[in-house]
């Protein structure tokens, strides 16, 4: 044991005091102007830079490039490699350039011309050509691409659900890889049914809002239940939910813990309801 005196940590197994020294990696230094460490360095992060554990003079020099120490206003790091940043704003690999004249595809460079994006490895134009799972492709018509295929297709004569094309015809939405019209069927967990009066699903199960309630994953009828209590219907008018139990409502307004009770006349105190004249919890 060793008496605290004015020493606030331990420096490895040796105490010290952080007002005046500083511990860098289980080495005690004089603090001095000394701010911060680099490894077991001790440095001045005000006049000096660490960079990957090589202390540098700081200057106009904020950022690393591995263990050199540059000023991104006038250089550029791609992949460790520094070099004068210019107009280049990007990196290729180890190559700086400039995005505005040039584009990067898997790591190779090309002028931009017509390019304006990248397929996979291969530069191509997104408003002559589509890609499609790594494959380009003349675009015409042809402006969407479906699941794993390679060959885009028009959606304004097919559609596309789970990577299965159809011929469109009145079809606007998907249930699982089927085409339906959602005016005539509904679709719960891509279980397709004709619609009737039915407008949600209860699981797997289309039911009518208007008429029927569904409480955990059951459909119930409506009548003067509006609301789920776990997995029963009731009435917030008459009845009240606690914890998933359904409770005359009377005159009760609030839940303590599993029981109804009446806010204006009782407390609820960790769980017990108590008179409001009794005073603590």
């Amino acid at each position: 044991m060793v008496v605290k005196g004015l020493n606030t940590g331990c420096c490895g197994s040796t105490p010290y005091n952080s007002a005046t020294h500083i511990c860098c990696n289980g080495v005690r230094y004089l603090k001095g102007s000394f701010t911060s460490c680099c490894g077991s360095t001790p440095f001045n992060s005000a006049t000096r830079i660490c960079c990957n554990g090589v202390v540098s003079v700081k200057g106009l020099n904020t950022a690393c490039c591995r263990t050199t120490a540059y000023n991104p206003s006038t250089y550029i790091c791609c992949a460790g490699v520094l070099s004068l940043k210019g107009s280049n704003t990007a990196c290729c690999n180890d190559r700086p350039y400039k995005p505005l004249t040039h584009i990067c595809c898997g790591g190779v460079l090309y002028v931009k011309g017509l390019y304006n994006g990248c397929c996979l490895n291969r530069p191509y134009n997104s408003a002559t050509h589509i890609c499609c799972n790594g494959v380009v492709s003349v675009k015409w018509l042809n402006t969407a691409c479906c699941g794993s295929s390679t060959t885009p297709y028009n959606p304004s004569t097919r559609i596309c659900c789970g990577g299965v094309l159809t011929p469109k015809g009145s079809y606007t939405s998907c249930c699982g890889i089927i085409p339906y019209v959602p005016s005539n069927h509904i679709c719960c967990a891509n279980v397709l049914t004709v619609k009737g009066l039915n407008s949600g699903c209860c699981a797997t199960t289309p039911y009518n809002p208007s008429t029927q309630i569904c409480c955990g994953g059951s459909i119930y009828s409506k009548g003067l239940n509006n609301a789920c209590c776990g997995i029963r219907p009731y009435s917030t008018a008459t009845q009240i939910c606690c914890a998933g139990e359904v409770f005359t409502k009377g005159t009760n307004n609030a839940c303590c813990c599993a029981r109804p009770y009446l806010t204006t006349l009782n407390k609820c105190c960790a769980g017990c309801v108590l008179r409001p004249f009794l005073l603590g919890c």
